[in-house]
């Protein structure tokens, strides 16, 4: 089990500390041998920090109260990351920061008073990031594995009982599932696809987005368009399987204004054909953070 530092960041102005911040904010020893072997990191090498900052994500704090380097890679490094970061300069207060940052090759900047430093991560950090390889998990649950109070099996149910009306699938959405759901229409001759109605509970979409993609339909036009066209896959091969398929998701999402946020959900993808008018495909889902589809790397 590796054991992460306490949150409070106690030290004299003299005490040194080295640490790497996780994609949750949760802090570790930078020469914790048990974070390598998690992150699957040889014995032999020595630049594991700098592997866990540009290829992780991680951020590192290494120095005291007079002085300490940040290390940071803003395309991948997450906004609980940097919270956490500025959370520890705020109780260190250093007089001066080296901050490194990664953009193909090292960068470095030397920034006094402390709050500089804060800012500069702050503004790095909504740099518009590059899609990773790998930022969207997903894993097939079984439905036979789902909990007899989970609320998707109730949906899978009904359609295993033969409903099909969207409408009434719609007023079966309680609870978590109520504002977190997309009706997508699906037209019977050409297959393609249009957003026809979206929830209000998905955290990173604003109301202008909503209003202009309702308008237009466009399943693609959304704030990750990488994100956006693998949704767009899943539907398809949701809809033309015929039958109800479970997700648990764990998916990095770019946004604009926040930059790299993880969201980990369990999904129900409904396909529900029609021959009098046109076919429907409703997807609804729930937030689960206990959802880990990272943990091997």
């Amino acid at each position: 089990m590796i054991h992460p530092r306490s949150n409070a960041v106690k030290m004299a102005d003299d005490l040194m500390v080295a640490l790497l911040i996780d994609d949750e904010g949760i802090e570790y020893d930078s020469n914790s041998p048990e974070l390598r072997r998690r992150l699957k990191f040889s014995a032999g090498k020595t630049d594991f920090s700098d592997n866990a900052v540009r290829e992780r994500g991680y951020m590192e704090v290494r120095g005291t109260a007079r002085h300490c380097t940040v290390r940071m890679n803003p395309v991948i490094a997450l906004q609980p990351t940097c919270t956490a970061v500025l959370d520890i300069l705020t109780e260190l207060d250093p007089d001066r920061v080296n901050l490194k940052w990664y953009n193909g090759s090292w960068q470095d900047e030397i920034l006094r008073p402390c709050q500089k430093a804060m800012e500069r991560i702050v503004e790095l950090s909504k740099t518009m990031p590059r899609p990773q390889r790998d930022d969207c998990r997903q894993a097939v649950r079984e439905q036979a594995s789902l909990d007899v109070d989970d609320p998707l099996l109730t949906l899978c149910k009904m359609w295993t009982r033969g409903e099909r009306d969207h409408r009434k699938f719609l007023a079966a959405l309680v609870g978590d599932l109520e504002g977190r759901y997309l009706l997508v229409r699906v037209d019977n001759d050409t297959r393609q696809m249009y957003l026809d109605d979206v929830g209000p509970g998905f955290w990173l979409l604003d109301r202008s987005w909503l209003d202009r993609v309702l308008a237009q339909g466009n399943l693609l036009d959304q704030p990750d368009a990488n994100y956006a066209e693998r949704i767009l896959d899943t539907f398809r091969m949701a809809f033309d399987g015929g039958v109800p398929i479970v997700h648990e998701v764990d998916t990095i999402i770019n946004s604009p204004n926040d930059g790299r946020m993880r969201a980990r959900y369990r999904r129900v993808m409904l396909p529900l054909p029609n021959e009098e008018g046109p076919s429907w495909l409703l997807s609804t889902s729930y937030l689960d953070e206990g959802i880990d589809l990272r943990s091997e790397g």
